[in-house]
């Protein structure tokens, strides 16, 4: 079974997860992609355009979920949708249409979509000091609440 956790940071997909994980003793933690492809998309690559990394992360993406146990629950904190989500703000353009390719990505068989408003999510993620450049601008956090919005409701 593949379950996908879907939000913004700070909505609380990985509390939810880790909970699940002590309770069920057959689970795969899937997490952002630490692989060639996830690297090339996160710090770029010379050649490469805005649409290439985009579809390199989904290939990261891809790539873990191929290299996941067939025989655990597969716990994805984000996968497609909030790929499409983040790198679509982080470029600050409007690159593709949200289009899923259930012939490319394995389809989970659910998907969690996690809310909150910003002054939780900001609450939630004060302390994180990996995060606090990205929490700083509250533009940045409605602009993506906006994009994760208008692709899930």
């Amino acid at each position: 079974m593949f379950i996908s956790f879907e939000g913004v940071d700070g909505t609380g997909k990985t509390s939810i997860i880790k909970e699940i994980q002590k309770k069920l003793n057959n689970t795969h933690y899937y997490n952002e992609p630490n692989n060639q492809f996830g690297q090339i998309s996160k710090f770029g690559m010379d050649g490469f355009n805005k649409i290439d990394l985009l579809y390199m992360w989904w290939a990261s993406r891809k790539f873990e979920l191929n290299r996941s146990p067939s025989n655990k629950i597969i716990l994805a904190d984000r996968y497609y949708d909030s790929t499409y989500v983040y790198l679509n703000n982080h470029i600050n353009e409007p690159i593709i249409t949200h289009n899923y390719d259930p012939q490319y990505f394995r389809k989970p068989e659910i998907t969690f979509i996690f809310h909150a408003s910003l002054d939780n999510i900001l609450e939630r993620t004060k302390n994180r000091n990996e995060k606090k450049d990205v929490f700083e601008d509250h533009n940045k956090m409605i602009e993506r609440k906006m994009i994760f919005d208008e692709v899930w409701l």
